[in-house]
Parts: structure tokens; C-alpha cells; sequence
């Protein structure tokens, strides 16, 4: 039998009410939780901050291929958001709330995600190392059977709610012991501009510099005038010092026409000096090349081919590149190829 219209209405409303009470008692637990998450991932930083060891390169990493990359995983465009970085993005740690044992499912599918975006070239930390992903428990402890299944995940380690983070994060990247030298960084190193000549009044220099301003304005203002400001050798030592130097063959070539065609005196005796300091390579990155003539080939020809040259060897040797061309290396860090750089301003050859 059909109940009456305002029987229909007050069964309605209390149904609204009991909804609402369900709905409030969700939110208010939800809320707990993430307070606790928040207060987990903020006791896990304050512990690596204590360490010196809070901070990476990295807090929003994408599974997404490079070029040349196969995605085994079949992750694609999926994405992950982690907690804390830290040991200079190798290690990236997970807070979790565990209450039984049925969270260790969960948080296994979680980790395995973590695990294979970490995997991506893209995530390497500056050692080109895989980051690791450590789980740091909050609220109950998980047993160890729950332990083992993250770890089967691919977990680095599982610390449970007592335990000691910082114990288990691996210690942060040891800078590249080699570097490769571009273009740009062998004219800053032998040019007479570096060598003192910014700094020439009233002699044989000044008037070539003079020269130079007349022919070259851009160059002038690019290499003598910040030479003046902010001498670069002392910048580049600093850089270079207690690396094995290297120059692929391809920039070697291009520096040596550059020095033939416009290189002074003094120049070409620096560089006979520096040329016996270099080791001649030809490795190279498919991975690396592939992504350079994705994002750089829309350029100039000289400059692509530059590029490609001095970034895919400093990724197979795992080396730091020196460069004045920054915004090569700014684009293919956007697109999942970051690596050590050492970016410096243009300074030219004068002829000197």
C-alpha cells in the first residue's frame, strides 16, 4: 500500500539525515587521515632535514618513455606525487598510514606505481641512479608478512612507525668525476678575452679589442664587457676541478676550423696547452641522440649537431656538461633527460 505523500517525505528527510551523518562521519575520517599523512610526511622531512639529506630534483614524477624508451610497465601518462625527496633524489619516501592487514594489498599496488615511475630515465637522480622508494609507516604497525609483500613490490625498505628513516636512505649523489666540454666552453678556456684582455688599456690589446667592438658589437658586449664584470676562469676551475676532461671528436673538429680561421697567437698556444688535457671520445647515448633530434633538430644545424654531440656523451659517460648553451640543456630536461650541467656565458675567440 502506497505510503501517504507527507510518510513519503519524512522517510526522504530522515534518509537525508542518515546520509549526511554517514557523509559528515567519512569526511571528518578522512580528514583524520590526512592530517595524520600530512604529520608523517612532515616528521619524515624534519628527520632527513636533520640528516642533511632532505631535497632532490624531483617531487612530481611521470612514467611517461623518453624517446627510444620502451615503457615495460605499460604505465604511460600515469603519474605519481612523492612525499618527501630526499638523498638528492635518490630516495623517495612514502608515507603511510597502515591499520591492518589488508592495507599491505594496497599499499603493494601503490608501491609497484612508485616503483616503475622511478625506473624512468627521466627520475635518475644526478648520479644517474635509480631513486629508491622506502616506505615509512604511520599508526599501526604492519607484520612482516604485510613488510615482505612491499618489499616484493619493489620497496627499498619498509620502516615501520619506531623505526629509524634516515638508517635506510641511501647517501646523496657523488658529483661526476668527468666532464665533457663543448664548443662554447673550449673558446671561454683558451680565448685572450679570459686571459686578461678585458682588462687591457692603452696597448697592442686594447686596439685589437677596439677592432673587435667595430667588427662585432654583439660579441664585444657578450664576451668583454661581462668578462669585465665577472671574470669566467675562476668560475670554469671551480667547475673542471679534479675531473678527467673529455671533447667528443665532432666538437674537436669544429674547434680546431674555429681556431684556424679566427684564433690569435696566444690562443693557439693555449690551446696546443689544453689540447693535451682532453681525451677524445666518441661515445654516445641512442637514447640521449634520439631525444636531442626530437627537441633540438628544429634548430640550427651546427648548433643541433653540437648539442647533440656534447649531451649524448655526457649521458653514456655519465659526465657533467660544460656549456654555454642553456637553453639545450633546459629542453631536454623538460623532456625527461636532465643531467649535471655546468652552464656558463659565451665567450669568444678575439683573435689575439
Amino acid at each position: 500500500v502506497p505510503r501517504p505523500r507527507h510518510a513519503l517525505t519524512r522517510a526522504t528527510r530522515a534518509d537525508a539525515r542518515a546520509h549526511a551523518s554517514l557523509g559528515a562521519s567519512q569526511d571528518i575520517v578522512g580528514r583524520a587521515q590526512n592530517l595524520c599523512g600530512l604529520e608523517a610526511q612532515l616528521a619524515a622531512a624534519e628527520a632527513c632535514g636533520r640528516a642533511g639529506l632532505l631535497g632532490g630534483v624531483e617531487v612530481a614524477c611521470f612514467s611517461g618513455a623518453l624517446a627510444g624508451e620502451e615503457v615495460a610497465d605499460g604505465a604511460g601518462a600515469r603519474s605519481v606525487v612523492v612525499d618527501v625527496v630526499a638523498s638528492g633524489g635518490g630516495a623517495w619516501i612514502e608515507c603511510k598510514r597502515s591499520q591492518n592487514a589488508h592495507d599491505a594489498e594496497r599499499l603493494a599496488s601503490q608501491v609497484a606505481a612508485y616503483v616503475a615511475c622511478a625506473r624512468r630515465r627521466r627520475n635518475w637522480d644526478g648520479a644517474w641512479r635509480v631513486p629508491r622508494v622506502v616506505v615509512k609507516l604511520a599508526g599501526a604497525e604492519l607484520g612482516q608478512q604485510g613488510v615482505q609483500k612491499l618489499l616484493a613490490a619493489g620497496a627499498h625498505a619498509v620502516v615501520q612507525p619506531e623505526g629509524d628513516l634516515v638508517a635506510v636512505l641511501p647517501p646523496p649523489p657523488v658529483p661526476p668525476a668527468r666532464a665533457v666540454l663543448c664548443l662554447t666552453s673550449l673558446c671561454a678556456l683558451v680565448s685572450a678575452i679570459s686571459h686578461g684582455a678585458a682588462q687591457a688599456e692603452g696597448d697592442e690589446q686594447h686596439e685589437q679589442l677596439r677592432l673587435l667592438k667595430e667588427r662585432r658589437p654583439d660579441w664585444y658586449e657578450v664576451s668583454v664587457n661581462q668578462e669585465r664584470a665577472s671574470p669566467i676562469l675562476p668560475q670554469l676551475d671551480a667547475a673542471l676541478e679534479g675531473k678527467e676532461l673529455y671533447v667528443t671528436r665532432h666538437i674537436l673538429s669544429e674547434f680546431e676550423t674555429v681556431m684556424e680561421r679566427s684564433g690569435g697567437e696566444s690562443e693557439r698556444e693555449r690551446w696546443a696547452a689544453l689540447r693535451k688535457r682532453l681525451a677524445v671520445t666518441d661515445a654516445e647515448s641512442p637514447v640521449a641522440a634520439a631525444v636531442c633530434r626530437d627537441r633540438l633538430a628544429t634548430g640550427s644545424k651546427g648548433n643541433w649537431r653540437n648539442a647533440l654531440s656534447i649531451f649524448s656523451a655526457s649521458e653514456a659517460l655519465h659526465a657533467c656538461c660544460v656549456t654555454a648553451n642553456g637553453k639545450a640543456a633546459r629542453s631536454l630536461a623538460n623532456a625527461g633527460l636532465g643531467m649535471p650541467t655546468f652552464i656558463h656565458r659565451p665567450v669568444f675567440v678575439s683573435g689575439i
